[in-house]
């Protein structure tokens, strides 16, 4: 398995509930063949996205989804490995004004 980076999405208007965590792992992790370790509250769904060793991945694509997946929550939070944030388009991300970004060793 290969980390590519690890987040917490904070709810601002529905409450995290097992059928949003399907939904999650139905139509994002299981349609990008992705997998999530990690949990949830009532508020916040949390965790780390990974990929299989085998699966040559596009993290700037894995990313916009992400985002475009949980782009109406009050805050994103990506922390992100060095070496996959030097893969990231930045450019593309600033129009995200609820997104958090930063490689892990800046925490």
């Amino acid at each position: 398995m290969i980390e590519l980076f690890a987040f917490e999405v904070q709810k601002n208007e529905r409450s995290v509930s097992e059928q949003y965590v399907a939904r999650f792992i139905a139509e994002f992790l299981d349609r990008h063949s992705l997998f999530w370790g990690g949990g949830y509250d009532p508020d916040r769904i949390r965790g780390t996205i990974s990929t299989g060793d085998d699966n040559d991945v596009n993290i700037n694509s894995v990313i916009e989804n992400f985002i475009g997946y949980f782009g109406k929550e009050d805050r994103i939070r990506l922390d992100v490995d060095r070496e996959w944030f030097k893969k990231i388009n930045l450019s593309a991300l600033v129009v995200y004004e609820n997104l958090k970004l930063a490689r892990i060793d800046e925490w």
